[in-house]
């Protein structure tokens, strides 16, 4: 209740503001070719941007919101390039991506081209991020570690968040199945080379299980500034998101019904918060033959984790806490000069992260460790007289106590001005153990300090055909990859704990492809895919079995009608059968799914826009994640929902 006290009272203080603002936007010849920031170009292999048909790897740009329908962000991710999407309890639920079979500690994500880690577990959640808050996703799949270091071995996700340049004030609220409720708050303000935005929104949902409800609160802030002459450009963004959320598990087997659960949450009091804060301060240069940029950042974390347990021996309740605050904080600098025939780009980059962490149940424990590391990358590529382009990019990172490691990426482009395209690349990866997996004590676990990185190599091969005077455009990539060193937790007798060690292999090979058809001037339709096999080996890293949790197909075809005020899109998302072995070596699978989803958005006027939308009307509550035994059950998503979103903007 405080929250929305708190949200409702800057929402009309920020409105008070806009009442005075007035609408006379920038025009088009006042900010005309201002230099371009950071985040207004696709991410690519030389960190400066490249045209989408420059790139060697898959890539592709998904605008938002309107291909959201929702705030939740895994959703509109959720079978777009193939990407494959685990909610686990919807709304504000953990939300993890996967590529090309690759774990989603191996994808990196970025928000407005900074690189966001976890320093404590790896990967990322998708649900601390809202898709009102987003112009744009950028996807480039395959191995970027050579420009963006440790974590970019399937690829990297780039968020990147709404302009500050223009003038607006609007306000949306959306309502939906499961008690969903949602406001927005949006602002922007332009005087000559200065722009300055800003958002606020929180939502909260009852999800469709026991103690899975969520809420959360976000705010941010936008100010740019573009020199008269647009040799100059400077950009300062911070972000505030906090979310409370209930973490039910699997229906349990009965006989391990836990005290204080239900039949279908381990515990009802499992309970999770999370507090994040970061500012970014971007600076922008044309001189000295080509660009300059320097970025620096900080983001503080903190989780806190409490549970309710009974005690298999006693019977007693074990009440268990974990706090955990993590940090991070870098600074890079990069510089490219380019022409008509080639580039060359380089940076510096330093990074710190820190984790303490506190576990109290029956005992106390703590821990802390922390991490440096500098690296120096290159990047360079050049047009053959022949239609041919070349790029070569390399890494070294070097992270203190340890080995430096290397990274590299090799590219050819053939019959680049042709719409008709071929395009070859390899890529040796790597992701880095977390400070976790070296360094963390407590109860049930004990770090390893002697871990070597997970390195992978990738190849792709990929074919497509793009040009405006066809209706048809597609894009067809065969791909490859391994990844070794996989790092898996084993039981260490000496210290009767869970330890890490590299013991796993991964490889995955398959084909991914789009296709596009504009059927009419209003009518279009597209069909996403990715088909693949992917293996792994267990426990000793020899043999090889299907990978666990990957399905062989993850597919979504959309068709979509815009006409003068309505847009509509219909769609269809399949997930195909996913396997594990259990803990007590039984298999399980889950069941392909078919999933139907469908929006209908009507813009009154330049100012009212109502959208209707429905995900899931199939009912498939789709499995995300698997029960710890044979005889669990899963963990089932929150299944059909319908949700009515109006927007409505002031100025």
């Amino acid at each position: 209740m405080r929250r929305i006290v708190v949200f409702t009272a800057i929402c009309a203080i920020v409105g008070a503001m806009g009442a005075d603002i007035r609408a006379d936007e920038l025009t088009s010849s006042s900010i005309k070719n201002p230099i371009e920031l950071s985040d207004s170009i696709v991410i690519s292999a030389n960190r400066f941007g490249l045209p989408q048909n420059a790139i060697v790897w898959p890539s592709k740009i998904l605008s938002l919101p309107e291909a959201a329908g929702s705030s939740q962000l895994s959703e509109a991710l959720d079978g777009a390039a193939g990407l494959d999407i685990r909610s686990y309890n919807g709304y504000g639920s953990l939300s993890t991506l996967s590529n090309w079979g690759a774990f989603n500690r191996h994808m990196l994500l970025l928000y407005n081209g900074r690189v966001v880690r976890d320093y404590s577990l790896g990967g990322f959640n998708l649900s601390e991020y809202s898709a009102d808050e987003l112009q744009r996703v950028e996807i480039v799949k395959g191995p970027q570690s050579a420009f963006y270091g440790s974590d970019a071995v399937g690829g990297v996700i780039n968020l990147v968040p709404n302009a500050a340049f223009g003038n607006r004030l609007s306000l949306s609220s959306r309502v939906g199945s499961n008690d969903l409720r949602e406001y927005n708050l949006r602002f922007s303000r332009s005087s000559g080379r200065f722009g300055i935005s800003g958002q606020s929104s929180f939502g909260s949902s009852d999800n469709a299980r026991d103690n899975a409800g969520s809420e959360r609160l976000l705010f941010n802030s936008r100010v740019d500034y573009v020199s008269a002459s647009r040799t100059h450009a400077v950009s300062l963004f911070t972000r505030y998101f906090t979310d409370s959320i209930g973490v039910p598990g699997p229906q349990p087997d009965p006989l391990f019904a836990p005290k204080h659960g239900s039949k279908e949450a381990s515990s009802l009091f499992d309970h999770q918060l999370n507090e994040n804060y970061s500012a970014d301060l971007q600076y922008r240069l044309l001189a000295f033959g080509g660009e300059t940029q320097v970025d620096l950042f900080w983001e503080k974390r903190g989780v806190d984790y409490n549970s309710v347990w009974t005690d298999f021996f006693s019977g007693q309740d074990v009440y268990g806490q974990s706090l955990t605050d993590k940090l991070s904080s870098g600074v890079t600098v990069r510089h490219q000069v380019t022409n008509d025939e080639y580039h060359v780009a380089g940076g510096l980059d330093w990074l710190y992260g820190r984790v303490n962490s506190t576990n109290i149940d029956q005992g106390f424990d703590f821990w802390s460790a922390s991490q440096d590391q500098v690296d120096l990358w290159g990047a360079t590529g050049w047009s053959a007289s022949y239609a041919a382009d070349f790029n070569f990019s390399g890494r070294v990172q070097m992270v203190s106590g340890r080995s430096a490691q290397p990274s590299y990426n090799l590219g050819v482009g053939l019959l680049g001005d042709s719409p008709l395209r071929l395009r070859l690349a390899y890529g040796y990866a790597f992701r880095l153990p977390s400070i976790s997996d070296q360094f963390s004590q407590s109860a049930f676990v004990i770090g390893n300090p002697e871990l070597s990185a997970e390195t992978s190599k990738s190849f792709a091969q990929t074919v497509s055909f793009d040009t405006p005077s066809s209706p048809i455009s597609f894009e067809f990539t065969f791909f490859f990859q391994e990844t070794d060193s996989l790092i898996q937790y084993s039981f260490d007798v000496l210290t009767y704990k869970y330890s890490p060690l590299n013991v796993e292999r991964f490889q995955s090979k398959g084909i991914d492809f789009s296709v596009r058809i504009d059927l009419s001037r209003t009518l279009t339709t597209e069909f996403e895919a990715v088909y693949q096999r992917a293996r792994q080996s267990v426990s000793s890293g020899t043999g090889m079995i299907p990978a666990y949790y990957v399905p062989d197909i993850k597919a979504r075809i959309q068709l979509g009608y815009d006409k003068n005020s309505l847009a509509a899109k219909l769609g269809i998302r399949f997930t195909s059968d996913r396997y594990l072995t259990m803990f007590d070596g039984q298999d399980k699978v889950l069941d392909k799914v078919y999933e139907l989803d469908a929006s209908v958005t009507y813009h009154f006027n330049d100012r009212l826009v109502l959208a209707l939308v429905g995900s899931d009307l199939t009912d498939c509550a789709r499995p995300d994640q698997f029960g710890f035994t044979s005889a669990d059950l899963d963990y089932p998503s929150v299944g059909r929902q319908v949700n009515l979103s109006a927007s409505f903007r002031v100025i």
